[in-house]
C-alpha cells in the first residue's frame, strides 16, 4: 500500500487526465461567434453575390446562422427566399418582389439529425447561380429571407449579412443563343451528349409555333466557333 501522499498526487493525476478526455471529445464545432439579427429569425449570414462575365450569371454564397441556442432546430424547417431587385430591397419594397429561387436551410438526413450539424462553420454553406438575362445592363442588389415553420418570412435584411451592401454590375450580351451549354462523351458507346438552356427558358419572347417558331441549331467543328465566323 503506497504512501497517503502518493496516493493523493495519483488521484490528482486521474482527475486531470479524465479532463483532458472530456475537453478532447467536446464538439469544438458548437463554439461560434455570435451571428447578426436575432437567433429566431434564422437569417442568412455573409451573404456574397459575384457576377461572371463567361457564363453570364451571378453566384450568390451565405451561411446559417451560427448559435448554440435551441432555436438551431428550426433550420430543419426552414426554407431561405432569394430576391433581387433594382434598388435595396427593404420592408416598403419587400411585398412588391417575388423570389427566384427557394432553398432549404438544412436538410436533416445530411445532418444526421443533429441541428448543430446545421449551424455556421459547421454547416457547408449555400450557392446558387442565378441566370442573367439577356442584354442586362445594369446593377442589382440581391437579398435573402427566411421563412419559418410557422409560416412567418423572417426579413431583417442586414447589410452583408442576408443583404449585400454594394449593388452587383451585372452586363450580358443581347442573344438569344442557348445558354449553360455542356456536353458528355462516352467513349463506350462513342457518342456526346450535349444539353443546354434554351433563350425562353429565362425569358419567354420567341414564338415556340408558327413559320418564326425558335429553330436550334447544333454545330460540330474542329476550331472554335466565334460570332465573327
Amino acid at each position: 500500500m503506497g504512501s497517503p501522499k502518493a496516493e493523493q498526487n495519483g488521484g490528482l493525476r486521474a482527475v486531470i487526465l479524465a479532463a483532458i478526455m472530456l475537453l478532447a471529445l467536446t464538439p469544438l464545432g458548437h463554439v461560434h461567434a455570435e451571428s447578426e439579427g436575432v437567433p429566431e429569425n434564422l437569417q442568412a449570414q455573409n451573404i456574397q453575390a459575384v457576377f461572371n462575365s463567361e457564363s453570364e450569371t451571378t453566384l450568390i454564397t451565405w451561411d446559417n446562422i451560427a448559435t448554440a441556442g435551441s432555436e438551431l432546430q428550426g433550420l430543419f424547417s426552414a426554407t431561405y427566399r432569394l430576391y433581387r431587385h433594382s434598388a435595396p430591397i427593404d420592408a416598403a419594397n419587400l411585398g412588391s418582389l417575388e423570389p427566384f429561387a427557394e432553398v432549404d436551410a438544412c436538410d436533416a438526413g445530411t445532418a444526421g439529425g443533429n441541428p448543430f450539424n446545421c449551424q455556421g462553420g459547421t454547416h457547408p454553406g449555400h450557392t446558387y447561380n442565378y441566370p442573367v438575362e439577356p442584354g442586362t445592363n445594369g446593377s442589382y442588389h440581391y437579398a435573402i429571407t427566411t421563412l419559418l415553420a410557422n409560416g412567418t418570412e423572417a426579413a431583417e435584411l442586414l447589410f452583408n449579412g442576408s443583404q449585400i451592401y454594394e449593388p452587383v454590375i451585372e452586363m450580358t450580351r443581347s442573344v438569344f443563343t442557348p445558354f449553360m451549354i455542356s456536353w458528355v462523351f462516352d467513349a463506350a458507346t462513342s457518342q456526346t451528349t450535349l444539353t443546354w438552356l434554351n433563350y425562353n427558358s429565362i425569358n419567354n419572347v420567341l414564338p415556340d409555333t408558327g413559320p418564326d417558331a425558335l429553330q436550334i441549331r447544333v454545330w460540330r467543328t474542329d476550331y472554335q466557333v466565334t460570332r465573327e465566323l
